[in-house]
């Protein structure tokens, strides 16, 4: 895990470097200044890191310093520029980059007409105590006109080292933008029907590409315009595929060709349930559906995305159909949920969630369960796992003995109690609330939670549960006497995630409708305050104004509501006129509830209460 910390780190660091080269090639007369584009990434160690060569470098001279844009891959697969101008002296002037690059601590240069060494030492990104670490480039210029070679290693700190070689060729704009601009990329076929589509596949034994669209779609038109057109995108599809575009709209403006496909479109968005667009089909050369993607991507996804289309053990259909055929390979089980999840089908993603779990889940170890593939699965189907969970499963019995080291392994403070409460209270405390003439007794309930769970924190189970339930009752003289109950034990910022940011709107919704005792109000007020002053908010949102003016309101004060009212739009931007008519529909109630406030007017059931938030 610490050397991904690292990896992201690099392509943030490196770009000082660059001004230096620039600086000094500049000087001995050698031309730098254009685009360079990476053609070619060689891995020497560590040949999974992806994410280690800046893939564009843009050079800009100017009179008095040298403008460079690096275009990088983040640790997520996301792309991001960094831009800096820096002067003739190599000092910089102005940086635009990134949060969470830390600052290069030293930097030393030395070079020849054709080579450029440079050794930096930086900090890591997310730790001042961590250890610093080595890491090196080398640069050299065999034909300075057309070609850059860029060798990278690191030492990290615990004594693993990695290196990285990249070929980068120099582009013209004009260059750049003819490729993406003369359709060098994906061929799509024009003049046949989805007979004649398959019919071509089938003879040319190709599989079929489908890009399924609408006319109005912003992310379509940048997969026609930035991903589409790339050759090495044509490349790889036009190889394999037969490429259709699909419009699935229809519009006042379509041709004859478009219009004569419109029932077939119809047929497509309800067989294979398309749901948004850009939708991307992919089917075998028989023409029988094998795999599905959506939405904007990279031009190394899609390719990738393209790719799995080839291979059953990863078309989405193909492990659909085995697993609705009753043949389970439960080693590929796990992408088919998640695939599930992302095109859209949540109720057949949990069911096959759900199988994973007890077949698989339930009988792993905790060390087991800290892989990632593992984690990934428990953190995206949470809810679907807790609400059919049981006490005699395996993961839960995991959770329950292990929570700490769950906890630490998803980074998330109270993942694993939220999960074990959530299954105590449905078992112990829910079913014993039903009972048709009778009142709960809660010590009972209580004090059999602390035999069962003695490590359970049974006061908390039991306030949660009469929150709810007297809720549900309308009983808010209760309700409101257990929440000042919890709050008092364990503290308003108790009331949000685990950091406290949330715990303003529950004593917000909690008090300002049903609490009329100005004495508790007054105290609801305090906990706003305490949560203000916490590191909760270090910067309190305006949100936190809205729900403290609320209180102070409800509580009689109502200059002081006002006026907090007031910052609370300020800090919205709703001061200023052309915000007000840009929201306009968010701004309407909130102006409702400032003019009841200034009419003295009493809250009540009346009132948009969520205008305060």
């Amino acid at each position: 895990m610490k050397i991904m910390d690292d990896k992201k780190i690099i392509p943030g660091i490196a770009f000082f470097f660059l001004f230096f080269i620039s600086i000094k090639l500049a000087a001995q007369k050698v031309d730098f200044s254009g685009i360079w584009l990476l053609k070619n990434r060689i891995g020497i160690s560590e040949v999974n890191y992806e994410n280690g060569m800046v893939k564009l470098l843009k050079v800009n001279p100017k009179s008095d310093s040298i403008i460079v844009e690096r275009v990088n891959t983040g640790g997520d697969g996301k792309e991001y520029s960094i831009i800096e101008m820096m002067s003739d002296d190599g000092s910089p002037e102005s940086i635009v980059r990134p949060e969470n690059q830390k600052r290069v601590s030293t930097i030393k240069c030395s070079d020849n007409r054709e080579s450029v060494v440079e050794t930096v030492i930086c900090h890591r990104p997310n730790s001042e105590s961590e250890n610093d670490y080595t890491y090196t480039e080398f640069w050299s210029f065999p034909d300075s006109t057309k070609k850059l070679t860029v060798e990278k290693s690191q030492k990290i700190s615990n004594g693993d080292s990695w290196s990285m070689r990249g070929i980068y060729e120099r582009n013209t704009q004009a260059q750049l933008s003819f490729e993406t601009a003369t359709g060098q990329g994906i061929r799509f076929e024009n003049g046949l029907n989805w007979e004649g589509i398959k019919a071509k596949a089938k003879h040319e034994n190709k599989y079929i590409f489908v890009d399924c669209f609408a006319t109005w779609c912003g992310p379509c038109r940048k997969m026609d315009v930035e991903i589409f057109p790339l050759n090495r995108v044509g490349d790889f599809i036009n190889n394999k595929f037969i490429s259709l575009k699909m419009q699935m709209n229809s519009t006042k403006n379509d041709n004859e060709e478009v219009r004569h496909w419109y029932a077939t479109t119809r047929d497509f968005i309800q067989e294979y349930n398309i749901i948004g667009f850009p939708t991307f089909l992919f089917f075998s050369p028989d023409g029988v559906i094998v795999h599905k993607g959506m939405g904007f991507d990279s031009a190394e996804n899609f390719i990738n995305l393209a790719s799995d289309a080839l291979y059953p053990a990863k078309q989405y259909f193909s492990l659909l159909r085995e697993y609705k055929s009753g043949r389970k390979d439960y080693t590929n089980m796990d992408r088919l949920a998640l695939k599930a999840r992302e095109l859209g089908d949540k109720q057949f993603a949990d069911s096959i969630a759900i199988d994973y779990k007890i077949n698989i889940l339930d009988k792993l170890s905790v060390e087991e369960l800290s892989a990632t593939k593992y984690l990934d699965m428990i953190t995206t189907f949470y809810s679907a796992y807790n609400n059919t969970e049981n006490s005699n499963s395996g993961l839960f019995k995991l959770f329950y003995d292990h929570g700490k080291k769950i906890d630490d392994a998803v980074k998330y403070n109270g993942f694993s109690s939220g999960y074990i409460n959530t299954v105590i209270t449905r078992e112990e405390i829910n079913t014993k609330l039903h009972v048709a003439g009778t009142k709960p007794d809660w010590t009972k309930i209580h004090n059999a939670i602390k035999v069962k769970y003695p490590e359970i924190d049974a006061d908390l189970l039991i306030l949660d549960a009469q929150i709810v339930y007297y809720g549900k009752r309308k009983d808010w003289n209760n309700q409101i006497k257990c929440f000042v109950a919890k709050v008092d034990k364990y503290g308003p910022l108790s009331l949000g995630d685990p950091d406290g940011q949330g715990s303003d709107n529950v004593i917000v919704e909690m008090m300002v409708l049903h609490c009329n005792d100005n004495g508790i109000l007054n105290k609801a007020i305090g906990w706003i305050e305490e949560i203000i002053k916490s590191k909760a908010y270090i910067n309190p949102p305006a949100q936190v104004y809205g729900n403290y003016a609320a209180l102070l309101y409800k509580a009689g004060r109502t200059e002081e509501g006002i006026e907090y009212f007031e910052k609370f739009l300020t800090a919205k931007g709703y001061d200023k006129p052309e915000i007000r008519e840009k929201y306009c529909e968010s701004y309407a109630p909130k102006a409702e509830l400032l003019a009841r406030m200034k009419r003295s007017e009493k809250i009540d059931n009346t009132w948009n209460i969520s205008a305060f938030f």
